[in-house]
């Protein structure tokens, strides 16, 4: 009922990259496999969305952070079916999308990038409390997850 929704407001190419167009989890760890230090943390959204993905970060670590909306990198397909079926992208569980806790943030992105994954440095932790979202000008504090 929701492609039929999506078809008649995108064209079959846009709706078809929609639902297969993907990484996987297991091809970010298998890339990783050999080149993560034990320092180094991996973590999915496949269960929750970033909000949730982040606090558990925030949790894990002890830490506050502050991470840049417009960093993260989502398919615009993502954007457009989120806001027509009135959710919010970074809300929703992602397959195939993980954040890694590192202190070399260059050396991952460049393996990734490698393998064909889209990649990007979308924040930091902090020694402060607070897990904060950057919006433009804006500054959203994120709450525990129910």
């Amino acid at each position: 009922e929701f492609e039929k929704e999506l078809l008649s407001r995108f064209n079959r190419r846009f709706v078809q990259s929609a639902k297969t167009d993907v990484s996987h989890t297991e091809d970010i760890l298998l890339v990783l496999a050999g080149e993560k230090t034990e320092e180094e943390q991996i973590f999915t959204t496949e269960e929750q969305g970033l909000y949730d993905t982040l606090w558990k970060i925030g949790e894990h670590f002890s830490c506050g952070l502050v991470t840049d909306a417009f960093a993260v990198p989502i398919r615009n397909e993502t954007i457009e079916v989120c806001e027509l079926a009135g959710m919010d992208p970074f809300a929703v569980p992602s397959k195939g999308a993980v954040l890694i806790a590192t202190e070399r943030p260059g050396h991952i992105l460049e393996i990734l990038k490698k393998y064909g994954q889209n990649a990007a440095v979308i924040g930091r932790l902090t020694d402060q409390k607070a897990r904060i979202l950057t919006i433009k000008e804006r500054v959203r504090y994120l709450t525990r997850p129910e």
